[in-house]
């Protein structure tokens, strides 16, 4: 929240598996003004890779969001787009004490979605990324409960995902996703 303040306008912290996806940034950055409030939550779609689709090893010359698109679109939350200097966020930047509102998700001409790449691509790369971050957390992280989704062995990680895969749809089908991509998926 230091660097917020540094930033002038519109920001949003994501992590790096996070991205904002828009067809048209002029308009998605009109309509945020247009609309009146200072800042909005930004519906997420969380990656999770089909194993059954047959997904191709990611290609480093295209756009990740373009090559993967099973998963599921959270009900109710979101990542935050302000222009305040801070969001103020709690642990995980789920909740702001700013006033907020949720951006327009189905019937808006300028749909934005933030893309979690959750459990996508499913490679080992992926699962040793995955695994390495546990060891990383302080002892002060742990007290405070932060990041403890990160803690887990090979097979927990393996579970997990299993459970994710179950709830994930193939969102190309997907209204809101559709006009996302303008047929590019």
């Amino acid at each position: 929240m230091e660097i917020e303040e540094e930033c002038m306008g519109w920001k949003m912290a994501l992590n790096t598996t996070e991205f904002l996806c828009f067809p048209d940034k002029n308009k998605f950055f009109s309509s945020l003004d247009e609309m009146g409030s200072s800042m909005y939550s930004i519906r997420t779609i969380m990656l999770v890779d089909d194993p059954n689709y047959g997904y191709d090893e990611p290609d480093p010359a295209k756009p990740l969001v373009e090559q993967r698109h099973h998963g599921f679109i959270l009900p109710d939350t979101g990542r935050f787009i302000h222009k305040y200097p801070r969001g103020n966020y709690a642990p995980g930047r789920h909740f702001s004490p700013h006033p907020f509102i949720d951006y327009p998700f189905n019937d808006n001409p300028y749909p934005a979605i933030v893309i979690k790449f959750f459990y996508s691509p499913w490679t080992e790369e992926t699962r040793l990324r995955k695994l390495q971050i546990g060891p990383t957390l302080s002892e002060g992280s742990i007290y405070r409960s932060m990041g403890l989704q990160h803690l887990v062995t090979r097979e927990e990680l393996g579970r997990r995902y299993n459970s994710y895969v179950n709830q994930a749809t193939d969102l190309s089908r997907h209204p809101v996703y559709q006009r996302l991509w303008r047929g590019a998926v």
